[in-house]
């Protein structure tokens, strides 16, 4: 009978240990793998999300809008007699004193009405030559001429009679000195005072000869405010004018016959063209001591680069201290100085 060894019969039948540390180390390299792929993806997806975007060169022109009414030199023509009037010279045409206009037609046969001094002859009236004459600009309520021609912001009907008034002493023409200077009246709600141009403001009116036709007339300032420059003649115009000028009244320097037709129209106040490298206005943000700038792609990392806005609208913002090759984080809420880029 074998003796058997109680030990040695556990060491035969007991399960063998593995060695554990080659399984710890597998599962920290994966793990460090794991954690480096998705510290790849969180840094890739936030590269996405800056919107890298390129700058480019722009060119803005400053304007506001403008509302303009326009005051001539003219006389109305009345009709003698009651009667239908049938005119005889043709509309815009140069005529004299003496020279027929038309002639009135009644049951017992016809009079003439002549003009009564020289000019430029027009049939079409609107009522308000009587109103709005040049020798009373500074007398003219302005708030309420614009008010009853622009009614809602829509230009209204005129103030002439019926049609079918055909009785006497009723305006059947009228006649436009060419000569003497025409006056407008801007209304503008904003500070122009950056808009003006050697004590000189430009409006351009996009109507004049066509919709792409583009015209500027050049406009002194009316004698209340050139009095002011002459008793302030050491400080520039742009001091003496209210910060909100809503009706400036002026004298158009180059003449236009545009201005013999229309008395109201809608106009543009140019300012000046600002012209430089232009970024999305969302790029600029701030760095942590609070200095304005954008984040700036180099050497795929991103750079904090600080500039100085000449420009800004709702959409971009033109800067100064930017390079025309460069390219810019318009996201840059999650941006920071050394980010790796792609």
């Amino acid at each position: 009978m074998d003796i058997i060894d109680i030990n040695e019969a556990k060491k035969k039948y007991a399960p063998k240990r593995h060695w554990r540390w080659p399984r710890v180390i597998l599962c920290a390299a994966v793990l460090i793998i794991l954690i480096m792929l998705i510290s790849a993806a969180v840094r890739y997806f936030s590269y996405l999300g800056l919107h890298l975007t390129p700058v480019e060169q722009a060119r803005i022109e400053l304007t506001i809008p403008s509302k303009v009414v326009v005051i001539r030199a003219e006389t109305v023509v009345s009709a003698p007699t009651a009667g239908e009037f049938v005119p005889a010279a043709s509309d815009g045409e140069k005529v004299h004193s003496g020279t027929l206009l038309g002639n009135i037609i009644t049951e017992t046969g016809s009079k003439s009405v002549t003009a009564d001094r020289s000019g430029l002859v027009y049939y079409q009236l609107d009522g308000w030559e009587d109103v709005l004459l040049a020798d009373e600009l500074l007398a003219i309520d302005w708030p309420a001429v614009f008010d009853r021609m622009y009614e809602d912001g829509q230009a209204v009907q005129p103030l002439t009679a019926e049609p079918d008034n055909i009785g006497s002493d009723r305006p059947v023409a009228r006649i436009v000195d060419n000569l003497e200077p025409v006056y407008l009246c801007v209304y503008v709600e904003e500070d122009i005072r950056s808009y003006l141009h050697d004590d000189k403001l430009y409006l351009r009116f996009p109507q004049i000869e066509g919709d792409t036709a583009v015209i500027r007339a050049a406009l002194v300032l009316d004698d209340e405010l050139e009095a002011a420059v002459q008793q302030n003649d050491d400080l520039p115009l742009s001091d003496i004018i209210p910060e909100q000028t809503h009706y400036l009244t002026a004298r158009v320097l180059n003449g236009n016959s545009y201005f013999d037709t229309v008395r109201y129209v809608d106009a543009t106040v140019i300012g000046e063209t600002i012209s430089g490298i232009s970024v999305p206005v969302s790029a600029l943000t701030n760095n942590d001591e609070g200095g304005a700038g954008v984040y700036v792609s180099k050497r795929k990392t991103l750079e904090f680069r600080e500039v100085t806005v000449i420009y800004q609208n709702d959409e971009i913002a033109i800067v100064d201290g930017l390079s025309a090759t460069d390219i810019v984080a318009a996201d840059p809420r999650h941006a920071r100085a050394g980010q790796k880029i792609y």
